[in-house]
C-alpha cells in the first residue's frame, strides 16, 4: 500500500506584513519627504529587501502582504502597492478628525493569520500610530506559539523602545 508523502515545504520564513500606509507616510513625510515618496511609490523595493532576510539568516516569504490605505487621500499610490503583490485594504475616514478603522483591520487580520493553519512564522508591523500599542497587546498572547514579530514605528525598529514586538523569537 503506498502511503502518502507528507507535504514539502518550500524554503525561507513564512512571514506576513501589515501596513498602516497612512501613518508611515505621514510620519515619513515629516522627516524625510524624499523617503515618504520612496516608500509610497516603491514598496516592492523595500518589501524584498526584507524579504531577502536579515545578514546570513534564512529568507522570508510573505505570504501575506496587506497595506491598510486611506483610499479618498492617497488612492494615487494604491497601483504601487497592487503591482508589489500587496493586498489593499480601503479604510477611509469615519471622523471629521480623519481617524479610519485601520488599526481594528490590521489587528484582526494580524489575529486571523496567527490562528490560520498556514503556519505563519513572522509578523511585520509597519505603523507610526498609537494603532501599533493594538498589536503590541497581542503579541506576548502569542509568544508560546513561538512566533517572531517585527515592527517599525517612523523608521525604527521596534526593540529600541522597549516594547514587546520587535524580534520576539
Amino acid at each position: 500500500m503506498n502511503e502518502a508523502l507528507p507535504p514539502t515545504r518550500r524554503p525561507g520564513i513564512r512571514a506576513a506584513m501589515f501596513v498602516d500606509f497612512d501613518n508611515v507616510f505621514t510620519g515619513l513625510q515629516a522627516i524625510d519627504p524624499e523617503a515618504a515618496k520612496r516608500f509610497a511609490e516603491d514598496p516592492k523595493h523595500w518589501a524584498e529587501a526584507l524579504s531577502a532576510g536579515d545578514s546570513g539568516k534564512s529568507a522570508r516569504r510573505f505570504l501575506i502582504r496587506n497595506c491598510y490605505l486611506n483610499p479618498t487621500v492617497y488612492s494615487k499610490y494604491r497601483t504601487y502597492w497592487t503591482r508589489a503583490g500587496f493586498r489593499v485594504i480601503d479604510c477611509p475616514s469615519l471622523t471629521q478628525r480623519g481617524k479610519s478603522s485601520t488599526d481594528i483591520n490590521l489587528v484582526l487580520d494580524a489575529m486571523d493569520a496567527l490562528s490560520g493553519s498556514v503556519g505563519i512564522e513572522e509578523f511585520f508591523i509597519a505603523s507610526a500610530d498609537a494603532g501599533l500599542h493594538v498589536a503590541d497587546t497581542a503579541v506576548p498572547r502569542r509568544r508560546p506559539d513561538d512566533h517572531r514579530h517585527r515592527g517599525r514605528r517612523r523608521g525604527l525598529r521596534v526593540p529600541g523602545d522597549g516594547g514587546p514586538c520587535g524580534g520576539v523569537p
